[in-house]
């Protein structure tokens, strides 16, 4: 993740490291109450989806903007984030 702070950096653009503000803004909500092992992996794996939703356009942003290295990064992020997607849903059957 530092990666992209220095990145968004390079475009003068700053990122907050406050956690409540980012929860705020988070289409990603915490999870309240009691769950079980299995409703924790679901959350997990729909919380992946909203990621890799997101991270998908942002690779078509910086495609637009001829921006490679912002697409080079988040390629690799989704790549990594795919197998634990993947892992997650083997867990779930």
């Amino acid at each position: 993740m530092n990666r992209i702070a220095a990145r968004l950096g390079l475009f003068n653009y700053s990122v907050t490291d406050n956690w409540q503000t980012i929860l705020k803004t988070s289409e990603i909500q915490e999870t309240t109450g009691k769950l079980t092992g299995f409703e924790m992996v679901k959350s997990i794996v729909g919380d992946l989806l909203i990621l890799l939703s997101i991270q998908t356009d942002c690779v078509k942003k910086a495609n637009e903007l001829d921006d490679y290295g912002t697409e080079f990064l988040i390629r690799h992020l989704i790549s990594e984030l795919e197998k634990e997607y993947l892992d997650f849903i083997c867990w779930l059957k």
